[in-house]
């Protein structure tokens, strides 16, 4: 009997802990030269890289109290680049590929909670 509330109760401890994704996203500048992208790229670098963990201060309000968030800053990517630039139909440019590890609750309410009707009024 004791074995079986011992299984009860990790499973209740791990249906309440949030599932946690790495979230990625590209940041690069756009100028009319090459001259005029690179301070605003290297800014960017600079903060970036003074923050290897994003403090709980800075987070939305959703994201607090998982204490302070991994950020990871690279200039390149298991993905494919060249691919990603192809996809966008653009030049290939240099950039900053930024991933930050996020919780998620399995329990959170939906941000679209009504039904939503797509006919028309008229």
């Amino acid at each position: 009997m004791q074995q079986t509330s011992q299984k009860t109760e990790t499973l209740t401890n791990r249906n309440n802990s949030p599932l946690w994704f790495d979230v990625s996203f590209v940041v690069t500048c756009w100028d009319y030269t090459a001259l005029g992208e690179q301070y605003p790229f290297s800014e960017a670098l600079t903060l970036l890289l003074c923050h290897p963990l994003l403090p709980e201060g800075l987070l939305a309000p959703a994201l607090r109290g998982y204490g302070m968030l991994p950020i990871e800053v690279s200039t390149s990517r298991l993905i494919d680049a060249v691919a990603l630039w192809n996809a966008l139909e653009v030049p290939f440019r240099p950039a900053l590929y930024v991933t930050v590890t996020v919780p998620f609750s399995r329990h959170r309410e939906p941000l679209m909670s009504q039904k939503i009707s797509l006919t028309s009024t008229e």
